[in-house]
């Protein structure tokens, strides 16, 4: 009676409903892409690529460290066996010359923990002296020997020999550490309290076992 007809809510359904175009229109607005209406619109365009990682930057700034090749890269198979083989001769002669250097003393083709004028002085001034730690393994084995004896007072009396010696022995290392870098700074200022540890290692070494070989005699202390 007072209902309305079919076509009338079709109507009203029609008329409230937005057009597709202006939702689209809308929607790039948003998204700050179109301006325009239509296709006579300017897009804005990015980078073209998206945003790489912080992982992916990480990977691809690292380089692998190699070493510098002996032949280029385009070398053919000969070369580069031709290259090994000379590189594998030249690391044999070196450790050939090395290895003279050690017994013969010269100073050319020594290693350079063993080169310098101030090392030359403080080995000669070790192997000059009677350095009492030099005899810390022959004593040791001989108190080990005499701890296999089966009675009971000369165990421990060896070992009160081992200890009085192993302290004796570090008296007489300080002392010989103590002058060797008096000497050495009054001719090499600057270089003696770094061959500290150089000497004392030297000096725990029997003298016929040293390298380099000793190149002075007993007392003929270096001036």
């Amino acid at each position: 009676m007072f209902g309305r007809g079919k076509s009338d809510r079709v109507g009203a359904v029609t008329t409230t409903k937005p057009a597709k175009g202006a939702a689209t229109r809308t929607s790039v607005d948003a998204k700050g892409g179109s301006t325009g209406s239509g296709s006579s619109g300017t897009t804005s365009t990015g980078k073209g690529r998206p945003t790489p990682s912080r992982r992916e930057a990480e990977q691809r700034n690292r380089h692998p460290i190699v070493a510098t090749p002996t032949v280029g890269p385009n070398a053919t198979k000969a070369e580069k066996k031709a290259a090994k083989a000379a590189e594998r001769e030249r690391w044999n002669l070196e450790r050939t010359q090395q290895r003279a250097a050690m017994l013969s003393g010269d100073e050319s083709h020594l290693p350079a923990r063993d080169k310098g004028p101030h090392r030359r002085w403080a080995r000669d001034f070790v192997d000059a002296r009677h350095n009492l730690s030099e005899y810390f393994l022959p004593v040791s084995f001989a108190v080990m020997l005499v701890t296999l004896v089966p009675v009971s007072y000369v165990r421990n009396y060896s070992a009160l020999v081992l200890y009085g010696f192993i302290v004796v022995a570090l008296i007489d290392t300080a002392l010989m550490t103590r002058k060797l870098v008096r000497g050495v700074e009054a001719r090499y200022p600057g270089t003696g309290r770094s061959l500290r540890y150089y000497a004392v290692m030297r000096a725990l070494q029997m003298r016929r076992l040293r390298l380099p070989r000793a190149q002075v005699a007993r007392g003929a202390y270096p001036k």
